[in-house]
């Protein structure tokens, strides 16, 4: 079995008799749901499986299929209630709602859904690399980024990398192609999750210190502009930026990223920070 093989039900997978999102806390406290979504789907599929078998005796699930199903639901929710940059929480209501008809056409009782949610939203499900010990394992992943032309708007999906020093992230065609199509700094940004196009995205400001400018030469030819060196880019000044005090940031360019699930998105926002937060104590 794949689930055998992964040791999902052999080695740490005891999940006999225990509510899913019990289970669930188990088994993430042994695997990293961390990647792409169909890294992270093929875990919850084996673990669906596995929890399905070993309670023959519930009657809340027709078959692994709702599990899995509520399993991601459960970990959405998780990803949601506890990222302090998500601002609309998701409600019980919402919840609910999103997980409508998953068993086999029907509805899970609602008392069990309004439990899975109290409980989820009161008690954290910590990640095996909420510590970002693991942080190697995550410099590289697929993410959109969002495009805008004079025809239509759009999100462009590319292979990100994190540079070996931490001052940028670079974005080729694909995971085989190594051409480069471009690269965003992670020095003098402002970041936050936002949403953009009715998706959960990271949103990345660069900015560029006023005071800084003014002592460089301000103007499209300033090579001292605060994080001109780290792009590469052809970043211009706006012809008519005012000095109003010495601190004041003006921004350059936004750009939204955002990954193949939230769980993908809040991952990388981890992961930016992180290497963020490094370059700030350099």
């Amino acid at each position: 079995d794949v689930y055998k093989r992964q040791g999902i039900n052999a080695e740490y997978g005891d999940f006999s008799g225990a509510e899913i999102d019990v289970a669930l806390r188990r088994l993430v406290k042994k695997f990293r749901l961390a990647g792409e979504a169909q890294n992270i789907s093929r875990v919850l599929e084996d673990f669906s499986n596995a929890y399905f078998k070993q309670n023959p005796e519930q009657k809340v699930f027709s078959g692994a299929d709702s599990v899995f199903i509520l399993a991601f639901s459960i970990i959405m929710l998780n990803t949601d209630a506890h990222n302090v940059n998500v601002k609309n929480k998701m409600t019980v209501e919402e919840f609910v709602k999103n997980n409508r008809g998953i068993n086999n056409g029907q509805d899970l009782p609602l008392e069990y859904l309004q439990g899975i949610y109290d409980r989820i939203v009161n008690n954290e499900i910590k990640m095996k690399d909420d510590d970002l010990t693991e942080l190697e394992d995550l410099r590289k992943g697929w993410l959109s980024i969002f495009k805008k032309s004079k025809v239509r708007n759009y999100w462009k999906r590319y292979w990100f990398v994190l540079s070996e020093d931490g001052f940028s992230i670079r974005y080729l065609k694909s995971d085989v192609d190594n051409e480069l199509v471009g690269s965003i700094p992670l020095k003098n940004i402002t970041i936050s999750m936002s949403e953009r196009e009715k998706k959960t995205c990271i949103k990345i400001v660069c900015v560029v210190d006023e005071e800084k400018t003014s002592q460089s030469g301000s103007g499209a030819g300033g090579a001292g502009i605060a994080g001109r060196s780290t792009t590469g880019a052809n970043l211009a000044l706006p012809d008519k930026a005012k000095v109003k005090s010495a601190t004041e940031k003006i921004p350059l360019k936004s750009y939204y990223l955002s990954g193949d699930t939230d769980i993908d998105t809040n991952r990388w926002m981890k992961v930016l920070t992180a290497a963020i937060k490094k370059i700030s104590t350099r």
